[in-house]
């Protein structure tokens, strides 16, 4: 990057970005395909994380990088169901190793509190990314078409909280360690009171089926007296 005011950077006419993708020069994997893959490390897509993969940028790696921009604004900026510093560790992994870990089991578990709407809407873009990552050629990877129609399906449905202001991602001037057990003390506290209200709408649904069982017993109940009544009218008593 070109600074605009090298006096406000210590007399540095540039910086340099994206540190991730550094490499040696003595560094085997051509620094053509290096070069391209510019970006942040949590979002590339998990091909393009290959140390083998030397095709071109794609499509799809675009909409894969779209999915894991979503994932991470999800966990900075809401409550969910995991721990959001195991997530984020997760999509750092080297190789895309950790991302494939979320998507195939982390994905399955993450919901976001009081917020089912957007747990389907991740639920659902991210089995698309998932079946994606899967394809063994480029014509069986995501389309535009798969990915907006992931989305417009659960867009559509009712159920939307309004108002539903994003929690402030702010870092803690403290040390890591005590970062991460305050987090972890919020996280488990959010996590009760979500398995309460979940608990609380179980035992519910069952008295209400319960209830529901009960009426339809009274009134087979009912039938079956009725018929033995009707029965016994036109059944005549045979004599002693």
């Amino acid at each position: 990057m070109i600074s605009v005011n090298p006096a406000a950077e210590g007399g540095a006419k540039g910086f340099s970005i994206d540190l991730e993708h550094a490499v040696f020069l003595q560094q085997k994997r051509p620094t053509s395909n290096i070069r391209e893959m510019a970006g942040t490390f949590y979002f590339i897509a998990i091909e393009r994380q290959r140390p083998r993969y030397s095709r071109e940028h794609r499509a799809y790696h675009d909409l894969e990088s779209f999915y894991w921009s979503l994932v991470y604004t999800t966990l900075r900026h809401t409550v969910t169901s995991e721990d959001p510093q195991y997530c984020v560790k997760a999509l750092e992994g080297e190789e895309g190793f950790g991302k494939m870990a979320f998507i195939t089991h982390i994905r399955t578990r993450l919901t976001v509190a009081f917020n089912p709407r957007l747990s389907a809407c991740l639920k659902s873009f991210g089995e698309v990314v998932r079946e994606s990552s899967k394809a063994e050629s480029a014509d069986q990877r995501m389309t535009h078409e798969a990915a907006i129609n992931s989305l417009d399906e659960e867009l559509e449905k009712p159920g939307w909280r309004e108002n539903d202001k994003a929690v402030t991602f702010s870092l803690l001037d403290v040390p890591p360690e005590e970062e991460l057990e305050h987090d972890r003390k919020e996280h488990s506290a959010v996590l009760r009171l979500m398995k309460k209200v979940d608990s609380s709408c179980t035992v519910r649904q069952a008295a209400l089926k319960r209830k529901a069982g009960d009426e339809a017993d009274d009134g087979q109940n009912e039938e079956v007296k009725a018929g033995e009544s009707s029965d016994s009218k036109h059944c005549p008593r045979r004599p002693m």
